[in-house]
C-alpha cells in the first residue's frame, strides 16, 4: 500500500522480505537522492492506519510480533513468573524508543 502511493508519486520503489521463525520484515529501498521525499510523503499519507506508528515517538519501525529482548535467563524467570500471576502480552515493539504495547 505504501509502495503504490510512492510510485504514484513518481518514485521508484524495490520491494523485499526477510523472515524468521517469529516474523517477516517487510522492506522498501528507495534511491538516496528520494528517501526525504519518501519520508515526507510516508508521513503525510492518509494510508487508513495501514502503518502502526509507535504511540511514545511516532515511528514506523514497528515490530509485530513484539519479540522478547531479555537475556536467556530473566526469560526463563517470566516465564515462570507468569504461570503464577498470567501478564497480558504486549503485541508490538518499536526500534526507535524500545517502547512495547
Amino acid at each position: 500500500m505504501i509502495a503504490s502511493e510512492l510510485e504514484s508519486k513518481g518514485l521508484v520503489c524495490e520491494l523485499g522480505a526477510c523472515s524468521d521463525e517469529v516474523k517477516t520484515v517487510h522492506t522498501i529501498s528507495i534511491d538516496e537522492p528520494d528517501q526525504e521525499r519518501a519520508i515526507e510523503i510516508v508521513e503525510g499519507s492518509d494510508s487508513d492506519g495501514a502503518a502502526v506508528r509507535c504511540p511514545g515517538c511516532n515511528s514506523l519501525r514497528v515490530e509485530f510480533p513484539a519479540k522478547p529482548r531479555a537475556s536467556a535467563l530473566i526469560s526463563a524467570l517470566n516465564a515462570v513468573a507468569e504461570v503464577v500471576v498470567p501478564v497480558s502480552e504486549k503485541s508490538f515493539y518499536c526500534d526507535n524508543c524500545t517502547n512495547y504495547w
